[in-house]
């Protein structure tokens, strides 16, 4: 290959073995002179050189500080990815707010600022764009992709690795062939990662497991959601002028190309690590494509990192309980039970410990099912139907150590002959790409596909919205794109709830949640901007009241007033789902809604303080939190002044 020199020294960026100010020297001074700032090295590379692994907070591991792992440059030449990792060791060893000072005493925080030691001083040397190791291979070749070397679907296609040694994504001769995937690995072991971040350039985009087969999803997808955001609750804003993004989109690896023997995806299965890939920076400024030579420039740099500083925070903070985890930037947290999918095969996910010894009905009659095993989960596991279930059933519910959850059918489409309730403005019908039935919905240029209107019952908050859905966009720009909206008021005024873009050449299923509902008669819309969009079996379904306590468990959650019946000006309900957040509402039994009440996390109670409008007789008192309920029938009788 034709090599691109170094043309000058650099100002910002640090190689890795300059004895003044190389990445080496830089991280020896950091824990000569901070306490909180220790050094270990994970192995060797090829060349001799350590692998540094910095720990940021107590020294030694510690069963009760859960492991947090930040890794950047299996790729040489992303230096942006390098510069992260090192501002990123400088932050959280000099910062003095509660938050950090939390977070450094209470995790174990590892970064790997260089896993290509020897590629990555080749790149200031010799050649700027070199991306492999240095390892010498067969026919005069050298040098092997490290993060197509991991052991996990290593070699599993041609397409996300390539088998010739003179490949940019070569894999190796074997799974961890090389001497710092296999240093990397061990290294896991010694101290398995709640969160891992592995830093790369460019793409803005947060890359999620799995990568290696197109159309499956993660059964922990939830808890992705949460951290990595979504693009309507984006968890990484992208400030750098000149950038063609604003924010950095969220995405299953896949959809942007697959890869095999990749870190995220071999830490994910291994140690059910939640393991996250950002893609630092849009690779576009003022001056148009830069690509993987993010400028030698200190307030760029420093902006790159401030943009991705709050992302790093939530994932340090997300491993003392990931599953319960609602994240400060995205505003997210996940669900106990989801349904993914509300026709065949239906699909649905919950918590890890109850999935195992559920069993599920659709329409009432018992429905075979089996946890889906390609997607893994450590958190969270899929229930998918086995075949013999009616196509669009009117129920479907999931039973599991005592709790229930239950979702009833509100109104369905597929593109059937049936199926003629739903506006087409621009979208047709395809019968050559389609899930299932005869013929899928496709729409490209500014085309809409509405639902009629839809009445949510009156004690109904949450609708759940499951589809199945490809898509043709750009996975390395916000546009084109797709929304997914909702109005409550006849069409004269929309929100959105979804926004999908980049690539998804398989089928798969998208699932929306819309809150706050109650009574409510609402209409749909798919609105395409410029992007081929596929959509078929689309559902939209009431959300019961789940059974079971906050924790998914089977503990009841109780609903308790002051007093019953009310004979006073107000009353105070007992929050029963302690230490969350979520809502109190109060109907008549018309369905009308009487007063409603948000409740902070942390709070203990809530009081209705009622007025003289508020009439003797029967109310529903409804309490929510993360998609489980509690209910109770409260009685006034207030004695006439």
């Amino acid at each position: 290959m034709q090599l691109r020199e170094v043309a000058t020294a650099t100002v910002v960026y640090r190689s890795y073995d300059n004895p003044q100010r190389g990445i080496r020297a830089w991280v020896d001074s950091l824990a000569a002179a901070n306490p909180r700032v220790s050094v270990d090295t994970v192995g060797r590379s090829y060349e001799g050189r350590p692998i540094l692994a910095v720990k940021i907070g107590p020294r030694g591991d510690s069963p009760s500080r859960p492991n947090v792992l930040f890794v950047a440059t299996h790729h040489a030449r992303e230096w942006a990815a390098t510069e992260m990792a090192l501002r990123l060791i400088r932050r959280l060893a000099t910062a003095s707010d509660v938050r950090t000072d939390s977070l450094v005493n209470t995790r174990d925080i590892w970064i790997v600022p260089v896993v290509n030691p020897d590629g990555y001083e080749y790149t200031f040397t010799t050649d700027r764009l070199w991306r492999k190791n240095r390892r010498p291979q067969g026919g005069g070749a050298i040098g092997v992709d490290l993060n197509r070397n991991h052991s996990l679907n290593w070699g599993l296609d041609n397409t996300g690795s390539s088998p010739n040694a003179t490949s940019e994504i070569y894999r190796g001769p074997s799974p961890a062939s090389e001497p710092e995937v296999a240093a990397l690995q061990q290294w896991h072991v010694l101290h398995p990662p709640v969160i891992s971040i592995s830093y790369h350039t460019y793409a803005g985009l947060l890359l999620f497991p799995p990568g290696a087969r197109y159309g499956v999803l993660a059964a922990d997808l939830d808890a992705y959601r949460v951290l990595a955001g979504t693009n309507t609750a984006p968890a990484a804003m992208d400030r750098l002028p000149g950038s063609s993004r604003t924010f950095y989109s969220p995405s299953t690896a896949w959809m942007l190309y697959p890869t095999n023997g990749e870190y995220t995806d071999w830490a994910s299965a291994t140690f059910g690590t939640i393991s996250i890939n950002p893609e630092l920076t849009s690779g576009y400024g003022p001056a148009g494509y830069y690509g993987f030579e993010f400028p030698d420039d200190e307030s760029l740099l420093q902006q790159l990192f401030s943009d991705n500083l709050p992302f790093a925070l939530d994932a340090i903070e997300m491993a003392g309980n990931p599953a319960a985890y609602r994240s400060p930037t995205t505003g997210l947290r996940a669900d106990a039970w989801v349904l993914e999918s509300g026709t065949p095969p239906l699909r649905v996910r919950g918590p890890t410990s109850q999935v195992a010894i559920a069993s599920m009905t659709a329409g009432g009659q018992p429905v075979s099912v089996t946890v889906d095993s390609a997607s893994g989960g450590k958190y969270a596991r899929r229930l998918v139907s086995q075949g013999g279930v009616a196509a669009r059933p009117a129920t479907i519910a999931v039973t599991a150590a005592g709790a229930r959850v239950a979702w009833t059918l509100l109104n369905a489409s597929g593109a059937e002959t049936s199926d003629s309730t739903w506006t087409l403005n621009g979208f047709a019908l395809d019968t050559a790409q389609r899930f299932a039935g005869r013929a899928s919905y496709r729409g490209a240029s500014a085309a809409e596909l509405r639902s009629p209107v839809i009445a949510v019952p009156p004690f109904t908050d949450t609708l759940s919205l499951t589809f199945w859905t490809r898509y043709f966009g750009d996975g390395y720009a916000q546009s084109p794109y797709a929304l997914v909206r909702y109005s409550s008021d006849s069409g004269r005024t929309w929100s959105t709830v979804t926004r999908l873009a980049g690539g998804a050449t398989a089928w798969y299923p998208e699932d929306v949640r819309i809150g706050g509902l109650h009574g409510k008669r609402v209409m749909l819309s798919f609105l395409t901007a410029n992007m081929p969009w596929w959509i078929d079996e689309i559902a939209v379904f009431a959300n019961g009241a789940a059974s079971s306590g906050p924790d998914g468990g089977g503990t009841t959650a109780r609903l308790l007033p002051s007093a019953n019946p009310v004979r006073g000006a107000s009353v105070t309900f007992t929050w029963p789902f302690a230490g969350r957040s979520g809502r109190i509402a109060v109907y008549d039994l018309t369905g009308r809604l009487v007063w409603t009440h948000g409740i902070a996390a942390g709070a203990e109670d809530a009081t209705w303080t009622m007025g003289g409008g508020v009439p003797n007789g029967a109310y529903l008192v409804l309490a929510e939190s993360g998609g489980v309920r509690a209910r109770l029938r409260l009685f006034v009788a207030r004695e006439s002044p």
